[in-house]
Order: C-alpha cells, then structure tokens, then sequence
C-alpha cells in the first residue's frame, strides 16, 4: 500500500510527462492489487486494512476510467466498512462520495446526489447541524460538490445555497485569500447572474421551502448588484491612487499642477459608467421596493418575488 500511494501521488501531482503519469498509474494499480491479495490471507475479507486497498484499486481505476470497475471496489470496501465501523463513520461518508463521482462520471447526476446527501449526513451528524469544523478540509469541497449537481440539474437556489456553504467552510478552513476560496466566491458570482440572466421565477418545482426560494433569489439579486457596486468602486480608487502617485513624482510644479487636473478628470466618472451605475442601483431599489409593496399587502415572500421580476422584465422604465 505504501509503494501504491508513493506511485499514485508522483503520478497524480507530480510534474510527469502525460506517458510516465500512465505508466506510474499502471504501477500503483499493481501494488494496490498485491497489497489487497496480501491482506485477504492475512486478514480475511472483512477487514478496514482489506477496504483500504479495495478503495485504492477503485482510484486507480477512476484515473484509468474504468468506471464499472472502479465501482465494483468502491462498494466491496463500503460494505467492509460499514461491517467494521457503523453506518456513521468518515470512512463511509469517504466511501460514499467517491461513488458519487463515478455516478456523475457516468452522467447519474440523481444518483450523485442520492449519495454526496449520504456523506453530508454523515459529515454534519460528525460535526453539529450548525458548526463548520476547521478540521474537516473536504467539508467545502462536498458542499462545492453539492452545489455544483444542483446547478447541473438546474435547481439553482439550493446551487446557490451550497455554494455559499463551500465558500463560508472554505474561509474557516483555509482563509479569505485562499485559492479555493476564490475558486468558489468566483463560481457564485457567475452563478449568481447567470440566475439573473434567466430571470428565475422563485416559484420552483418541488413542494415546500417557498419562502426560503424567495429569500434566495432576493438575496441573489441584490448581491450581484452590489458585486458591481463594489468593482466600479475599486475600478475608481486604484485610478485614483495611480493618479496621486503621478503628481507626487513630478518634478516641475507646473507639471503637477498639469496632472493634478488629469487627475480631477480622470477620477470624475464617465457618462457611460455613472449611467451603468445608476442603472444597477436603480434595479436594485425598484425590486426592493415592489418586493416590499407585494408582502405588505399580504401576497406570499415566493409569488412577490416573482412578479416583482416580471414587471422589471416586462417594463424597465419602472426602474427609474
């Protein structure tokens, strides 16, 4: 098992040529097989250690893409484990999600689903309902995944809502300015105006959670809102700061004097950016503002969220 782990690790995040990471792979999915035969003799079938190298052989297998067989020892080392350890255990939540990916490899995406839930019970029941364990690093990346099988199958407000989950975890975890976090605050943001582009009713498919729809995708416009706010507002003040750092080099008073009025005109906004400015405050404050007129006279969170998007979408001088 050791020698296998050595040669999958090289293979998956060393610096290989495409033809040594195969034949590296090819190497690892040996040793897994004889470390497996080994531990049979030594241990019978039902062994953590057996699961161990079954897990490892189903990997292998995955990076060959092998997927019938890979899931053939995905579930021989699920079974073992679930005989040792109890339903409740990391390894049978790890067992779980590896399945999960070979049934989204072979476009299952339900089936996926059915058993990245399995490993967040597991994983939740671990750490509390409403604790995020620092500890846990793969919490963010099932959420991420999570987030990512609800957008594929176009259930965007439970997309969003674990998404915000993998980014709030990855930032315990890891930090603000780790790369993950970035990678899931970015894919958010796309998210998030991809749902405004479709202009998503809040009414969706499945019973129940209504409110909660509407809670989404109110907060999903007016954080893409705000995330255009925030970037015209950098845009501005590192123009700034670029023209400040111009006059204090000058070397001639009038010079400065010069560059200080390029200055003053290069801070002023466009007529072009104070109107996309305009405009997406305007969007903001007029869905706001209807969403607040619709609950006030008693319609439902859900269905005042949705005709208030459809009577910006059928009339946009409602904005102004």
């Amino acid at each position: 098992m050791g020698l296998g782990n050595a040669f999958s690790n090289q293979a998956l995040y060393g610096s290989e040529s495409e033809q040594n990471k195969s034949h590296l792979i090819v190497q690892a999915e040996q040793c897994y097989r004889d470390a497996l035969s080994i531990r049979i003799k030594l241990h019978s079938d039902n062994h953590p250690l057996v699961a161990d190298a079954l897990e490892g052989v189903a990997n292998m297998c995955c990076e060959k893409r092998k997927w019938t067989e890979a899931m053939e020892h995905y579930e021989r080392s699920l079974a073992v484990r679930l005989k040792c350890f109890g339903p409740n255990h990391p390894l049978v939540a790890a067992s779980y999600m590896n399945m999960s990916s070979v049934f989204f490899e072979n476009k299952q995406v339900k089936k996926a689903m059915e058993f990245a839930k399995k490993c967040e019970a597991i994983k939740v029941g671990m750490c509390g309902a409403n604790t995020i364990s620092a500890n846990d690093t793969d919490l963010g990346q099932l959420y991420y995944n999570i987030s990512g099988l609800h957008y594929t199958l176009k259930e965007f407000t439970q997309a969003l809502e674990y998404g915000e989950r993998a980014l709030s975890t990855y930032i315990t975890a890891h930090g603000a300015a780790h790369p993950k976090s970035i990678q899931c605050r970015e894919y958010l943001s796309i998210l998030r105006e991809n749902m405004l582009r479709m202009n998503m009713s809040a009414t969706s498919s499945r019973d129940g959670d209504h409110e909660d729809e509407a809670t989404l995708l109110a907060k999903a416009i007016a954080l893409s809102l705000a995330d255009a706010d925030n970037k015209e507002k950098e845009k501005k003040k590192k123009k700034n700061e670029k023209n400040e750092k111009e006059i204090e080099n000058g070397k001639e008073k009038e010079k400065g004097k010069e560059k200080g009025k390029k200055k003053d005109n290069k801070s002023t906004p466009s007529a072009k950016a104070r109107a996309k400015g305009s405009g997406e405050n305007a969007a903001k404050e007029a869905f706001a503002r209807l969403f607040q007129e619709y609950v006030q006279a008693g319609m439902p969170p859900n269905e005042a969220a949705a005709k208030a998007l459809k009577v910006l979408a059928a009339s946009p001088n409602r904005m102004k």
